[in-house]
């Protein structure tokens, strides 16, 4: 008896790590709109609401916490910071299309001999470039049909790209306010590039 209550302390605890974790890729389902499976991450973030039974506890949860546990605060963080920049996702997806990745490749060259001199576009260009590139596998990968199991692989890969780039999601906020201040600069730049303009 002592030894599985101790199991299940030990269960507890893993969940109690994983439930950010679960928010952040509850809140990247609703708004990507995605229809596959996600009730094993769903049953984690009921812990939030203390509606959790301890019999629910089953090897297929414990599983699923594994696969969340690398999600710390921060990077649920980053991966919520793309849901809040919407309307620039948007614009990214529909602006390139599916070969949105060697797209942005010519943009960025275009932009970079639009600017000149100008250091600080530069530093706004580059900014966009590592932006989009490290959000890349959700701006691009992600489809309708997609269940938690595949988004968590395209999770790590941005989530790889954070740990090297702790600025990250600052870069995709910064992007996201540029969009409307300098909004006319930016499509001039896209029509030049024969891209599709979106606004």
């Amino acid at each position: 008896m002592a030894k599985l209550r101790f199991s299940q302390i030990k269960q507890w605890r893993q969940l109690c790590a994983c439930v950010d974790g679960a928010l952040a890729i509850l809140k990247l389902q609703t708004y990507c709109g995605l229809k596959g499976n996600f009730e094993p991450i769903r049953k984690i973030a009921r812990f939030k609401q203390k509606t959790f039974e301890m019999n629910e506890f089953d090897s297929n949860l414990m599983k699923t916490c594994k696969l969340l546990q690398e999600i710390t605060p921060d990077k649920s963080k980053c991966i919520e910071t793309f849901c809040e920049c919407g309307d620039f996702i948007k614009w990214l997806q529909e602006s390139m299309g599916e070969s949105g990745q060697q797209k942005i490749k010519v943009f960025v060259d275009l932009a970079m001999s639009s600017v000149g001199d100008d250091q600080n576009k530069i530093v706004k260009v580059q900014c966009l470039h590592s932006a989009v590139i490290g959000y890349s596998p959700l701006i691009f990968d992600l489809k309708p049909q997609h269940g938690f199991s595949k988004v968590l692989e395209r999770c790590r890969i941005v989530l790889k790209e954070f740990s090297a780039n702790p600025k990250l999601p600052k870069q995709l906020v910064i992007h996201y306010l540029l969009l409307f201040i300098n909004c006319w600069y930016v499509v001039c730049i896209y029509a030049r590039a024969g891209f599709r303009v979106c606004v």
